[in-house]
């Protein structure tokens, strides 16, 4: 089935996610799970509402009951799922940062551990090839509405350490349901100045694209912390369930820096913090002079909070803006990560505890190449890097380490492209990398 990807349903709307799907994936967890009770919660997408309807339709009709959360963010379903035991798991209709056209499911087990690729995703698939579905119950389920709002607003304001000096915020909602925390967020922080763009709810995103961490859909944040006086900038993705940070210059923090700062300071001595493949050096670094155990995981959502639950990591974080912490059951929050930069600098600026970790490499961002044949240009990089690498690790693609570069490529989970992120000690050493890598791939 062409929609199920590496560790989430999605796919364009209607060809690839439909509610004939949404049906059978409903359908399918309750076979899967034998649940009794499934929690469900849509983003604002135009196509969410039938999905969730749909989906709601296939749960029900196996005699399995719904709490349906209605319009939420991502985190607000795993703080469901993690308060929640009586719930069986949960499913979130949502694309996260794609395009409108897009659509998708997030799923979950009990106490919110994700199904994806071979944990579950195999079964799921087979379920409805085989179409070898079970009711749980004679009658069918029923659908129960909550709001819980409020609940997760006071389950975080409580999470607050001390009290944050009052702060001029502008953060970028891009008409996803970064609405939703930016409503805790005004509870929690009274104090603050929060001014908003975008922040209604709207799934044909009319401005950008909700992917806060492509500094061209942030062009006009930028812009205003150039020229207003705003202490931070900030932007959430389509879902919430990432956040990117921007400083009063307009500069966008890049996201596996600010991981090895909030890392140093939520982990103690012998904990441990895991960030992926694509994290600048600087990151282990910084860990390992705390004596924090520095973990190198995989790209990609549900394995690393797979992979953190069996190595007991207390927090991580993706490059692409997902921050993952033990206390929340191992799952990513924007509105806790927001709440931990700002006890960061309760008494310092961002600027100071990140430009120093910025520039101590120079780095060539992201950047994606259609191939033809990803598998075999990985080949070739491994193969002409080989002899000149000190180090060489296959985690997730090829990360090459030298004393003057490292680079990873790594085919994409979601997308038919191979990533290239390179750091070096200068712009001269980056560039030839990155001359040298284009021409062993298979284009």
């Amino acid at each position: 089935m062409k929609a199920f990807k590496a560790y989430d349903i999605r796919g364009i709307y209607p060809t690839d996610v439909n509610e004939e799907l949404a049906y059978n994936v409903g359908k399918a967890l309750v076979t899967f799970l034998q649940a009794k009770t499934i929690v469900v919660g849509r983003d604002c997408r135009e196509s969410s509402q039938p999905l969730h309807k749909a989906f709601i339709k296939g749960v029900t009709s196996l005699g399995c009951s719904v709490i349906d959360l209605g319009l939420i963010s991502t985190p607000q379903l795993y703080f469901k799922l993690y308060t929640d035991s009586s719930m069986d798991g949960g499913v979130m209709i949502t694309a996260s940062h794609n395009p409108k056209e897009y659509n998708g499911m997030k799923i979950c087990k009990k106490h919110a551990i994700p199904l994806f690729g071979e944990y579950g995703f195999q079964e799921l698939q087979e379920i409805i090839e085989k179409e070898a579905y079970q009711s749980v119950a004679d009658t069918p389920g029923t659908v129960q509405t909550e709001d819980i709002q409020e609940a997760y607003t006071t389950y975080f304001k409580e999470k607050v350490k001390g009290s944050s000096r009052p702060l001029k915020l502008l953060i970028d909602c891009g008409n996803g349901m970064g609405t939703k925390e930016v409503r805790a967020l005004r509870k929690i922080y009274p104090q603050h100045h929060i001014e908003t763009m975008y922040e209604e709810m709207d799934g044909s995103f009319p401005n950008h694209e909700a992917n806060p961490i492509v500094k061209e859909h942030m062009a006009e944040l930028m812009g205003r912390m150039k020229t207003e006086q705003f202490d931070y900038g900030i932007g959430f993705d389509g879902d919430a369930d990432r956040i990117a940070f921007f400083l009063d210059t307009g500069e966008m923090v890049s996201p596996d820096i600010l991981t090895g700062v909030i890392g140093r300071n939520c982990a103690k001595a012998g904990e441990k913090v895991g960030f992926e493949v694509r994290t600048s050096q600087v990151v282990a670094d910084i860990l390992t002079q705390k004596r924090i155990i520095p973990l190198l995981y995989p790209s990609g959502r549900a394995f690393i909070m797979n992979r953190m639950r069996e190595d007991k990591a207390v927090f991580a974080g993706e490059k692409s803006g997902h921050y993952f912490y033990q206390e929340l059951n191992y799952t990513d929050s924007a509105l806790y990560t927001l709440i931990k930069v700002l006890e960061l600098v309760e008494d310092r600026t961002l600027n100071a505890l990140v430009e120093p970790l910025e520039d101590a490499f120079v780095r060539s961002g992201e950047m994606n190449y259609k191939v033809k044949d990803a598998d075999a240009s990985l080949k070739n990089i491994e193969e002409k890097f080989f002899k000149k690498a000190d180090k060489i690790l296959k985690i997730d693609g090829v990360s090459v380490y030298t004393e003057s570069y490292f680079f990873n490529v790594r085919k994409s989970n979601t997308e038919p492209l191979v990533r290239i992120n390179i750091e070096g000690t200068g712009p001269q050493v980056v560039e030839e990398i990155q001359h040298e890598l284009e021409k062993l791939l298979v284009r």
